[in-house]
């Protein structure tokens, strides 16, 4: 069956431009790095490749946040290059199927996962309530705050947009199957996350938890023909683990509203797993999917 959201990658489909496209995009993500190196060295840093934190740079912890996206920033930049220069493709194709964007969907998927995390947090407080330890700063909250709006919507599409946009759409419509692009895809995602600090405190085990999300995103990307959803609850995640709650080993280890003192990886992740299923439900309901096979059935052209 014909499908517009993999017809977007139809033309200059070939395994070479992605290849070429992986230099541009690794090229954009180096310049929008220079400045890490540069103020790491200002500072005295030799060894740029640990995980460095805000106080290695000599930056607030707000500061801190917004340079250190700056390399997803030139993701973004670099897959919409790509798209455009090399598939002379528009960049609001990577996105959606329909004419326009569909904002509304992002903002739901904003509100509706930033309800369930609430949700989800209650539960593991409630399982131990000693294990929270409530940091509020107002104006540590604020700068946060302000910075994370800025910064975090970029890098959330920008990830979004390259597996999920240009990877997705491309292995799907080269393979004419969308569970291989994808498993690919959700893979990829999952190793991409590989240097985060999560992984080296709790094990190669919390890569499956990027996986799983990876496979959530495209799931429902593949279902409503489209991003809107994904990069909404992908944005209010990322935002929620700056300036709301952290716990130790997080990429985003930061003076959040509450601390956890001890993270269970694995209870996280269960919690995690039950409020994609809920979202899913709820996402099925308000917008009537019901052609589930979309995810398995070949595209014809």
């Amino acid at each position: 069956m014909f499908s517009q959201f993999f017809a977007a990658a139809r033309n200059k489909n070939q395994w070479y431009w992605y290849i070429l496209a992986v230099f541009i995009i690794l090229i954009f993500a180096f310049i929008f790095s220079l400045p890490i190196f540069g103020i790491a060295t200002m500072n005295g840093v030799k060894d740029t490749s640990k995980n460095l934190t805000a106080k290695d740079l000599g930056l607030s912890d707000a500061l801190f946040l917004g340079v250190e996206m700056l390399p997803s920033i030139g993701l973004t930049l670099g897959v919409i290059a790509s798209a455009w220069l090399l598939h002379k493709r528009p960049w609001k194709s990577l996105i959606t199927a329909y004419p326009h964007i569909r904002w509304e969907r992002f903002l739901f998927g904003n509100l509706l996962w930033f309800g369930l995390m609430i949700g989800g947090e209650l539960i593991l407080y409630s399982l131990n309530p000693d294990n929270y330890i409530f940091q509020f700063d107002a104006t540590q909250f604020m700068a946060l705050l302000i910075i994370s709006i800025l910064v975090v919507p970029l890098q959330a599409a920008g990830e979004e947009l390259f597996f999920r946009g240009y990877l997705m759409q491309g292995i799907g419509w080269g393979t004419k199957n969308p569970l291989i692009a994808l498993i690919i895809t959700s893979i990829g995602f999952g190793l991409l996350h590989l240097a985060n600090p999560e992984i080296e405190k709790y094990g190669q085990e919390f890569i499956v938890t990027y996986m799983i999300m990876g496979l959530f995103f495209g799931i429902i990307a593949l279902i409503d023909d489209g991003l809107e959803l994904a990069i909404g609850v992908h944005t209010i995640n990322n935002i929620y683990n700056a300036v709301l709650v952290t716990f130790p080993g997080s990429a985003l280890e930061l003076p959040t509203v509450f601390r956890i003192k001890e993270y269970n990886a694995w209870l996280g992740f269960g919690i995690e797993v039950f409020l994609f299923v809920i979202f899913i439900w709820i996402c099925t309901k308000k917008y009537g999917w019901t052609d589930w096979n979309k995810i398995t059935r070949k595209i014809i052209e």
